[in-house]
């Protein structure tokens, strides 16, 4: 009942804020209900049946059209480009998918993420806005963190908890991995007071991640954290005592894992080196070597993509007769970056990649902006970013996220954030009062 209170409660608060005060609490209203609505929960058939995304969809799409635009055209940015051109080559694909209606499906589905994830670029305003967003995947995440805790594990793994493009659990994991580095920065710029909240979200998150036992957003999670530390120790951004908070927010961290990591996430971690190595006699972690090289051997055949499910349907085919693959030989190819390969070719493939590299640039533009700056939270904030991205693409490229929602949405904030730190002008004029160097007029940004 308390969920099912809390799934209404935060519906009704995200409209009437969204709608009487600033429309960014929208996107907090659809990630509720990304969440939290799901087939998957004890709830689910309490609720009434209803299309609640479709509510929050909508009104995103309608405060986009009637926001007062910037001068800086939403358009204009390399991702967003990208993230059109992707979405027409998908629907273009549909003229010779080998599953004509489930890669109908997946198109429509493909499509209107894309507008949600561009829309919500335009209700972003400034910081303030952007931190909404943030707080509002790390509730989202809390939720999930929760949810994991109070089923707990069955035979080392968590069965039954989805999201509605992430019925699988390692898709779950993957997705958690941006609400722990976003709680980071939530950690980082909060006041003491908020602290403790924080805290706890985090907590919940890692909880998650650990009962999951998703050796892929094991890997990512080191992986975003190895970055994260290399960046913030490197920089030259001015923040008092830097290397004694660097290594507080460690030791807080190790501290934070030690308390619920268990022996059962630390086999699990160590069984990525056993396996790693290749066999065709049994099904492994690394039997999915033997579909990604068969994904390549398909692409020859289908140099423009097969659509939506293309390799489960044309897989027996491809993967060698001698490799076990488990009770089916339809396959999923076990990677984004192949099925972005099979299901939309090698151009959809140069587009998806050039998208990632896009956003990239971006962040490494925001970080060299904010080197001679003294707005040290906006610095992590993006350093935060940049890990998530990291960690996230770690963690999918094991598993098929090519089309998931919350990569599209973390490319969007992408953009939301250089346009909130590269344009605003509060911001600037911020940068320009407090810097304690030189700076010497820049031109504008080149996206």
């Amino acid at each position: 009942m308390l969920s099912l209170l809390l799934f209404y409660s935060f519906q009704f608060i995200s409209i009437f804020l969204g709608v009487f005060k600033n429309p960014v609490f929208l996107i907090a209203g659809y990630f509720t209900v990304y969440f939290l609505y799901h087939d998957s929960r004890w709830w689910f058939t309490s609720a009434a049946s209803f299309s609640y995304s479709f509510v929050f969809s909508v009104a995103i799409l309608a405060f986009a059209f009637l926001t007062k635009k910037s001068e800086e055209s939403v358009f204009k940015h390399g991702p967003v480009i990208l993230m059109i051109l992707l979405g027409i080559l998908y629907l273009m694909t549909n003229l010779w998918a080998i599953a004509p209606e489930l890669h109908a499906e997946s198109t429509d589905d493909f499509i209107k993420l894309i507008l949600i994830s561009i829309a919500s670029i335009f209700l972003v305003k400034n910081k303030r806005d952007f931190d909404i967003v943030v707080w509002a995947y790390v509730i989202g995440c809390t939720y999930i963190g929760y949810y994991i805790q109070l089923f707990g594990r069955s035979d080392g793994r968590v069965y039954g908890v989805g999201m509605v493009d992430s019925p699988d659990i390692n898709d779950l994991a993957a997705l958690l991995t941006i609400g722990a580095y976003f709680s980071l920065y939530l950690f980082w710029k909060s006041k003491l007071a908020i602290k403790p909240i924080v805290v706890v979200c985090g907590a919940l998150i890692l909880n998650g991640i650990v009962l999951i036992n998703s050796r892929g957003a094991f890997l990512a999670i080191l992986v975003g954290g190895l970055w994260f530390v290399f960046q913030m120790f490197k920089s030259n951004v001015n923040i008092s005592k830097k290397n004694l908070k660097l290594a507080g927010l460690c030791f807080v961290g190790l501290i934070g894992l030690a308390i619920v990591i268990d022996q059962s996430a630390i086999n699990r971690f160590l069984s990525i080196k056993t396996q790693s190595q290749l066999t065709t006699e049994v099904e492994t972690g690394s039997t999915r070597v033997f579909f990604w090289k068969a994904s390549i051997q398909m692409s020859t055949d289908y140099p423009m993509g097969a659509g939506s499910n293309g390799f489960l349907t044309l897989s027996p085919y491809y993967i060698p007769e001698n490799v076990a693959t488990g009770e089916s030989r339809n396959r999923a190819v076990h990677s984004s970056w192949f099925q972005a390969l099979t299901e939309v070719g090698y151009l959809g493939l140069g587009i998806f990649i050039l998208m990632i590299m896009w956003s990239f640039s971006y962040l490494k533009k925001l970080k060299k902006r904010l080197t001679d700056s003294t707005l040290t939270n906006q610095f992590v904030l993006v350093v935060c970013v940049e890990s998530a991205l990291i960690a996230y693409l770690t963690a999918i490229t094991f598993i098929d996220r090519f089309r998931a929602v919350v990569l599209y949405i973390l490319i969007a904030m992408v953009v939301m954030l250089f346009r909130v730190i590269m344009f605003d002008k509060e911001s600037n004029s911020i940068s320009e009062q407090k810097s304690e160097a030189s700076i010497k007029p820049r031109r504008r940004a080149i996206q």
